[in-house]
């Protein structure tokens, strides 16, 4: 409270009981003021549990799903409808040749490698019929990689906006064992 006297107010965030003894985390400000020569301090309160509630399972989610992309063996990739990566994990990167930071950056309906083996016009097709599809691709990724592509791909909406999500895997191993039977 010295303080407040020094600095006429404070604000933040407090641990506060209710009156059932409930802790509750309120944001508040606490100001002081003379009246009549005496010290009276003016406290504000707001209940922001649910919401610092809501904030820590959002975090733990976000936190999971990050484990899980990073974890995953399957290349995800996920992309505007525009056509621009916004989602490519390790295992993507790996599959196909490249690093995650080069992924990000480009745009599907700008590479070559989309647009010569059928990826672009299958990108499409889910795009357009927000269904999911599967497919294999004989293809020369834009790292120079050749190989089989396995993609998984469905839509999803985020941000009100369509976007394209795809699972891949190679099969470049599985292909070649098929042919020599």
């Amino acid at each position: 409270l010295a303080t407040i006297r020094e600095q006429g107010s404070w604000s933040g965030e407090f641990r506060l009981r209710s009156k059932d003894k409930a802790l509750m985390l309120a944001d508040g400000r606490i100001s002081g003021l003379l009246l009549d020569g005496q010290p009276h301090y003016l406290s504000v309160f707001q209940d922001v549990t649910q919401r610092k509630r809501a904030e820590q399972r959002l975090a733990e989610a976000l936190d999971l799903n990050q484990k899980i992309t990073a974890a995953s063996s399957l290349g995800i990739v996920a992309y505007r409808a525009s056509g621009q990566c916004v989602l490519a994990n390790d295992a993507a990167a790996r599959i196909v040749g490249g690093t995650k930071e080069k992924m990000l950056e480009a745009n599907f309906f700008q590479l070559d490698s989309w647009k010569g083996f059928g990826l672009l016009s299958f990108a499409k097709e889910v795009l357009r019929r927000k269904e999911p599809a599967a497919g294999e691709f004989r293809a020369v990724t834009s790292f120079g990689k050749e190989l089989w592509l396995a993609i998984r791909a469905t839509t999803f909406v985020s941000g009100g906006e369509l976007h394209l999500l795809a699972m891949v895997e190679d099969a470049t191993e599985r292909k070649h064992s098929a042919a020599l039977l």
